[in-house]
């Protein structure tokens, strides 16, 4: 594979997004949640997807995102 830019990727969004501070929040709040009798836990994930495998016709290359907010301002976010 020519020009593999994953790693930098991964690694700047990563760094961009303080995904390695906020991750460790939700550890400790869930520590603290479990400690505390509190079936609610929070979770935080960065997941590297390639677009567009082996697909020769373009109607095969689409993607739609499904979005879902929350009362409780929570967000959840499905895409394919």
């Amino acid at each position: 594979i020519e020009h593999f830019d994953l790693a930098t990727i991964m690694r700047t969004l990563a760094e961009d997004s303080d995904y390695d501070k906020r991750r460790q929040q939700i550890i400790e709040a869930n520590k603290k949640a479990e400690a505390e009798g509190n079936d609610k836990r929070w979770g935080l994930a960065l997941t590297p997807v390639k677009f567009g495998i082996s697909f020769t016709v373009q109607t095969l290359n689409q993607a739609g995102a499904l979005v879902l907010i929350y009362t409780d301002g929570t967000i959840q976010v499905n895409h394919g």
